[in-house]
């Protein structure tokens, strides 16, 4: 076990470094600098698609790499990242959903595909689209045989959705801009391996948005053609928390104490780096 885990660490590391050498070189095409990659800064409707803008995500202070700082030699690289986390990207980034006709999407990877362009602000991060499961997975979707063909649905899960950080505070929040498709009967698309926790969390979701009653379509794997797609795009434009996802958590939740108490760094068991054992308070 072991060794396979060694393995999948290795694969984890250098395949996305030969995907960006091979985009670099143009062997294979970049979805960051693709001519039909689209963004919300566009803010604009145009022949196949639309995006509606809900808000504005404006970006915070960075988190003092005292706060979160792991034990080891990476600690101090790691440190250093967190502290100019988010310093290339611009300040204030509108956030809402886009309204897109003929697509095609792969609910196990969460990724989508239409010709009308590749809609990266609804992925979690510009990062999914650098790992070759995601980016493979999405270049291949045009001439994948189709599943299923769908009148419309709301894509609600993005690649990265197994990970509950992201599932919980980067995707359930988005709920809040779509609310109008809700009502109007537009089900909600997600995958068919969804836990039970993350079922159960996706309505607190709907109740919290005022739609408890919604439609949930749970999709098999394979590819699905939908003749109109509404994708919610991400909150925020790192991974910081932005007042829309925290109040809407809150809304969620109810019975939880709002008030701050102190700061918990949650990793997993098999991270590769351990981080300093405190709550920060």
């Amino acid at each position: 076990r072991s060794g396979m885990m060694h393995y999948r660490n290795y694969l984890a590391l250098k395949a996305p470094m030969l995907l960006g050498w091979l985009q670099k070189h143009r062997v294979a095409p970049n979805p960051l600098t693709h001519p039909r990659t689209r963004r919300t800064e566009e803010n604009s409707a145009r022949p196949g698609y639309s995006f509606y803008k809900k808000g504005d995500y404006h970006l915070g202070a960075p988190i003092p790499p005292t706060m979160v700082r792991p034990s080891g030699a990476s600690g101090s690289s790691y440190s250093a990242m967190i502290a100019g986390h988010g310093s290339d990207l611009p300040s204030t980034r509108p956030f809402g959903y886009f309204d897109v006709h003929d697509v095609r999407y792969s609910p196990n990877f969460g990724v989508h595909s239409s010709p009308n362009g590749n809609f990266i602000d609804t992925y979690c991060s510009d990062a999914a689209l650098g790992n070759p499961k995601y980016e493979l997975a999405r270049l291949a979707l045009p001439v994948m045989p189709l599943g299923g063909r769908w009148p419309e649905g709301i894509l609600i899960a993005p690649a990265w959705y197994h990970n509950f950080y992201h599932w919980l505070v980067d995707i359930l929040p988005r709920l809040a801009n779509v609310t109008d498709s809700l009502k109007a009967g537009v089900p909600i698309i997600v995958p068919d391996r969804l836990s039970r926790v993350q079922l159960h969390t996706l309505r607190l979701a709907l109740a919290a948005a005022g739609v408890a009653q919604a439609e949930v379509i749970a999709l098999n794997g394979g590819t699905h053609h939908f003749a109109r797609a509404i994708i919610p795009t991400r909150l925020s434009a790192t991974l910081d928390m932005s007042h829309a996802q925290r109040n809407f958590m809150r809304a969620m939740m109810p019975g939880v104490d709002s008030q701050p108490s102190g700061r918990i760094y949650v990793s997993r068991r098999d991270a590769a780096m351990v981080p300093v054992p405190l709550i920060i308070r």
